[in-house]
């Protein structure tokens, strides 16, 4: 378990640090939400795809990305 808490705390902090160098390209925000809701989605989508390949690596949009 630790090893993914580490993990997540690296995906945070590279999110993080990616909104923080693009800030003055977007409007004021609360970056520890958008990173929250960045690395949540993020997270989301790898599971999804982990739990169920086929659906999702069958759309064209997402089948180069399951190779």
């Amino acid at each position: 378990m630790g090893g993914r808490r580490s993990l997540y705390r690296e995906l945070n902090a590279l999110v993080r640090t990616y909104l923080e160098s693009r800030r003055n390209e977007m409007r004021k925000i609360d970056l520890d939400a958008a990173t929250f809701i960045r690395v949540s989605t993020i997270e989301s989508v790898a599971h999804n795809v982990a739990i169920a390949p086929v659906r999702y690596c069958a759309r064209p949009a997402l089948s180069r990305r399951c190779r």
